[in-house]
């Protein structure tokens, strides 16, 4: 039977209702979901939740949740020799994806490293019923991604069970995601990896949660440090900025640690793989295919990020007669209340404000290309794809001036300092009437960023 990943008593009951589940009181067994239903509709579902607790619901309302024990399932070796893998955890993202950041860095890594011949990369993810992890073929094969390699084909073709993974003496096995349980949970499985030859690692982010607490809730700031405390008993970190690198070396210094793998670091890529549809003014949503100049940012909403700062621009720019347009794209994130309340209440907003929470990539290739400028205003980051991704789309870019993005952009961007509105909104009116743009530095694609990730990992290796 093919493998559901279903994130809720909610994406089951969809899923019955699909395969037209008989009528009357019954129980169902599907991935990592357990039920009690009457027709399609779960009345009591026990959930092996992806965050490695045990769930109970009743109809879609939470009941309880229990932490869990690791089942201690062991990594099978291989059977005979194969080529060395490279695994890349994808932690979550068969159940749920966001769409944010740190997702979409795990899946162009996961597709890059399937496209290449020198390599054979496999993502997987941690089953939370059976512990042990796994290679998502129904995820893959949703995707398209299925035909990229020969090991993966070949698997589908022995049933549509997703496989676990096995080991042998030069595997690697990356993480791609944060999650403090899974580390936790999985930990046993991690050493007998090791104690087989096997090589674990993780793809560093950034270390905001620790550096700048003010910007998370309490719990989130207790699991980051947590597993930022954990991933230096393994075998590598591959930091996305020498930024970041910096940031984790000089956390170690002030934690006393004086034992860890080593840290390197690569930069990420920008390259849209859109559908092939129009992006002239007439695919741009309303209203943005009008005269009006806009400004974009492209990013979760959270605190951190600097959108209050930027409407306080705006409002400035308003008040001076300036017909410009503000566009933020991306959903709302945590501890935002009063700006979102802010920006639903405010007398511009489907006009010359607006806030798009989800876009195809399409849309977003779009509304980059229709921009007249990017403006990336976060107080801190570990990297800032749409700093990159505005510099694809030879677009002027206004950012905040932090160590990062010297690093990733240079003196390709108007770059302002100071909490208020003032010197953004300067900045703003140097990037919508300068002639002259400063000089672009042209991105990496995803290709070359897989190629210095890998070029790491071989190091280490070796």
């Amino acid at each position: 039977m093919t493998t559901q990943y279903l994130s809720s008593p909610k994406a089951l009951r969809l899923y019955l209702k699909e395969n037209r589940t008989p009528f009357g009181f019954h129980a169902v067994q599907f991935g990592n979901m357990h039920a009690w239903c009457i027709g399609s509709l779960p009345i009591l579902t026990k959930q092996f939740n992806p965050n490695f607790k045990t769930k109970f619901f009743v109809l879609n309302v939470p009941l309880a949740s229990v932490a869990r024990h690791s089942p201690a399932v062991n990594p099978v070796s291989t059977s005979s020799p194969r080529t060395s893998r490279l695994y890349l955890n994808i932690g979550s993202l068969p159940y749920f994806d966001n769409g944010s950041g740190i997702p979409r860095v795990a899946k162009e890594l996961c597709h890059q490293g399937l496209l290449r011949e020198d390599v054979e990369c496999i993502p997987v993810y941690p089953e939370p019923r059976s512990g042990t992890y796994r290679i998502p073929l129904a995820w893959l094969k949703e995707r398209q991604w299925l035909h990229l390699s020969k090991t993966l084909s070949t698997l589908s073709q022995k049933g549509d069970e997703d496989p676990v993974v096995t080991v042998q003496k030069g595997d690697w096995l990356i993480h791609t995601m944060v999650n403090r349980n899974e580390i936790a949970f999985m930990q046993s499985w991690m050493d007998d990896f090791r104690r087989k030859g096997g090589k674990v690692g993780f793809v560093l982010h950034d270390l905001i949660p620790e550096n700048h607490p003010e910007f998370y809730r309490n719990r989130d700031v207790v699991q980051f440090r947590d597993w930022l405390s954990q991933i230096g008993r393994y075998d590598g970190i591959f930091a996305i900025s020498q930024a970041t690198q910096n940031d984790y070396l000089q956390w170690c210094r002030a934690h006393g640690v004086d034992t860890h793998p080593p840290v390197k670091f690569f930069h990420l890529g920008a390259n849209f793989k859109t559908s092939g549809a129009a992006t002239s003014a007439s695919t741009l949503p309303k209203p943005l295919d009008d005269c009006i100049p806009y400004f974009l940012m492209v990013s979760t909403l959270e605190p951190r990020k600097g959108h209050a700062q930027v409407l306080d621009a705006f409002e400035r720019l308003w008040s001076q007669g300036i017909n410009v347009r503000c566009v933020f794209v991306g959903r709302e994130g945590w501890k935002v209340r009063d700006l979102t309340r802010r920006i639903r209440q405010h007398k511009e907003l489907g006009q010359r404000l607006i806030w798009l929470d989800r876009v195809s990539d399409d849309e977003l290739t779009s509304i980059y290309r229709g921009s007249r400028a990017v403006i990336v205003a976060s107080k801190a980051e570990g990297f800032g794809l749409s700093v990159v991704e505005a510099l694809f789309h030879q677009k002027p870019l206004v950012l905040c001036d932090i160590p990062v993005f010297r690093e990733i952009a240079g003196d390709s961007a108007f770059y302002f300092t100071g909490a208020d509105a003032e010197g953004l909104s300067q900045s703003m009116l140097d990037a919508l009437h300068s002639h002259v743009i400063p000089q672009q530095i042209r991105p990496l694609t995803w290709a070359e960023s897989f190629d210095q990730f890998f070029k790491l990992v071989k190091g280490l290796a070796s």
